[in-house]
């Protein structure tokens, strides 16, 4: 075979592929692969994150329980690529229960609140947190999550760097009065910043979608000045029938989690992964995509964009 033409044989190969899917590392077929471990599948360059899969291991002993749902270790040690530099976990704490006083070294964490209301303690505060509320909470802050109330409180935690237990360290109690190093630069007390939808910035994009800014420190530098993470956290509601057209984030990774309802994403080249209340589908960078709201009732999902999502990286068909 001539050199000059298998080079090009070789080229249209590729652009044919690329134009089925998403690349990574290691390209996915078009048929599910499924991971018994890390809950994971695969399919057209997208992941999708199955709760009935993953292992729930104890919370600090007997405080609850925490799923691990999204970590990139979990992708690369299967042969994927992931550029995301975040963990997402599931926590439930049982009333009556708590975490102890400890801080997350060189990690920051965010909480976003899917059922129940979070005592979130730190020095000198105790600040209520209900359901669809959202903390940012700064890395060394001195704090404990606690569940007062007569149900489950279930929350999102997700955190930059990656989570490390290594990064933990416990302490024997929380001092009454909060120390001046511990003070938010936006005013919050003991490290926190506290907000809710209210407080984010909203996007209406006439299809059936409401999205609101949650965190984003490029967006919100007036609200919260030196927001110590470099992904965003997005809030998005769907009617039925509700969808946002095709769009490519450029040089950003999207992790989609359902918190009720299911939708369906539809990667270029006709291919479909769905989710229901629970599941989490990682998106690549640089993979079209869009979503619409599959089922009878209103889908609403969180949005984890790294890095942080903004207009001029978006690309809309």
């Amino acid at each position: 075979m001539d050199g000059k033409f298998g080079f090009f044989l070789i080229m249209c190969l590729f652009l044919m592929i690329t134009a089925c899917g998403c690349i990574s590392e290691k390209t996915a077929d078009n048929t599910y692969a499924k991971s018994p471990d890390a809950g994971l599948k695969t399919i057209g360059g997208l992941y999708r994150f199955d709760l009935s899969n993953t292992i729930s291991t104890p919370l600090f002993s007997d405080e609850g329980s925490v799923i691990r749902i999204f970590h990139p270790e979990d992708i690369m040690n299967l042969g994927y690529y992931v550029s995301s530099n975040f963990s997402l976990g599931l926590v439930t704490i049982p009333p009556g229960k708590g975490t102890p006083p400890h801080r997350l070294m060189n990690t920051s964490e965010m909480i976003f609140v899917t059922g129940g209301t979070a005592l979130i303690k730190t020095p000198g505060s105790a600040t209520e947190v209900n359901t669809g509320d959202a903390v940012l909470i700064r890395e060394g802050t001195l704090q404990s999550v606690y569940n007062n109330k007569s149900g489950d409180l279930v929350y999102l935690t997700s955190t930059e760097p990656v989570y490390d237990p290594q990064n933990e360290v416990l302490e024997t109690e929380l001092p009454v009065e909060a120390r001046n190093d511990e003070k938010d630069s936006s005013g919050g007390a003991g490290g926190i910043i506290v907000t809710d939808l209210s407080e984010g910035i909203e996007w209406d994009y006439d299809s059936g979608t409401l999205i609101y800014t949650i965190f984003n420190a490029e967006l919100m530098a007036d609200r919260h000045p030196d927001l110590p993470v470099d992904y965003s956290l997005a809030y998005a509601e769907l009617i039925p029938g509700g969808r946002i057209d095709e769009n490519t984030l450029l040089g950003a990774s999207e992790l989609i989690y359902v918190v009720s309802g299911s939708i369906c994403l539809n990667s270029s080249g006709g291919i479909e992964i769905c989710a229901d209340e629970g599941q989490a589908v990682y998106v690549p960078s640089d993979c079209p995509k869009s979503y619409r709201n599959s089922g009878n009732k209103n889908a609403v999902i969180l949005s984890y964009v790294d890095p942080s999502w903004k207009p001029e990286i978006t690309v809309m068909r």
